[in-house]
């Protein structure tokens, strides 16, 4: 298991946390002061497939969003190459364990 933090634009934070749900996925939303227009979501992914999903996600239907992982590395979906963003977080992951 792996935790990733995304940061996602409160009107798509609905659909994000319904595939979240659709696959089994623990999340935690948190609502940030600074910001009414953004989430927080923490989740788990423990599978390429999770992996590739949300990643699928953010880039089709929210290109504000941004994935943040646990060492900080800060990726935006909308400015990155799909297979790279999934080999890095999956290389992340592999280290974790």
């Amino acid at each position: 298991m792996y935790s990733i933090d995304i940061i996602i634009e409160k009107k798509h934070r609905w659909n994000f946390k319904e595939l979240l749900t659709n696959r089994n996925l623990d999340y935690i939303e948190w609502f940030v002061e600074f910001s009414s227009e953004r989430s927080i979501i923490s989740c788990d992914v423990h599978t390429r497939e999770h992996v590739t999903e949300i990643v699928r996600f953010l880039k089709d239907n929210s290109p504000g969003s941004r994935l943040v992982l646990p060492n900080g590395s800060n990726i935006n979906p909308a400015k990155e190459e799909f297979d790279r963003i999934v080999e890095l977080i999956l290389k992340k992951i592999s280290r974790e364990r």
